[in-house]
């Protein structure tokens, strides 16, 4: 009786706006000022240069700086919204299915997609042509084999994702 009484509890304080949700471990990590808060900045940075070079088409500044970007928020991703590395793996997936890299493309999209099966393309933001190989890439990671993990921490209570979750 009392988890859906708190998961009540919880939908209902995301929904308001004047609050700010924060977990357990980013108000810890800011209480003892251990947040990489210039990791952060670092990869926003280079998310924004990468999307902003992909606009104008230089390609190979955009390839470079979205890498450069999906390393840097995977180093900080407890601290990020995973939304933000998602949408980094995508526009390099874009920028590299542009430059003509379609492997290199493909193998962007399987790894957003294994961690990210639900992620959806912003068709306002990219071109309809890169549909077919991102949904491609969909069913092979649908088609993939599942396995379970087992995942013993030193401290016990170290933070683990799976599915992005």
């Amino acid at each position: 009786m009392m988890v859906p009484v708190m998961r009540a509890i919880d939908d209902g304080l995301k929904r308001n706006p004047r609050l700010e949700m924060k977990d357990l471990d980013t108000r810890l990590a800011e209480f003892a000022q251990e947040v990489p808060q210039e990791e952060i900045d670092k990869g926003k940075a280079e998310y924004d240069e990468g999307v902003k070079a992909m606009t104008s088409l230089d390609l190979n500044t955009a390839i470079k700086k979205l890498t450069a970007a999906v390393e840097t928020y995977t180093k900080v991703l407890p601290y990020i919204k995973k939304a933000e590395l998602a949408d980094a793996m995508m526009a390099l997936g874009a920028a590299e299915f542009e430059q003509n890299e379609k492997k290199a493309a493909r193998a962007a999209f399987v790894r957003l997609l294994t961690w990210r099966p639900d992620y959806k393309v912003d068709v306002n933001k990219y071109p309809p042509a890169l549909l077919e190989p991102f949904e491609s890439a969909r069913k092979e990671v649908e088609k993939a084999k599942r396995g379970s993990l087992e995942i013993r921490s030193d401290p016990p209570a170290a933070q683990a994702y799976a599915d992005g979750k």
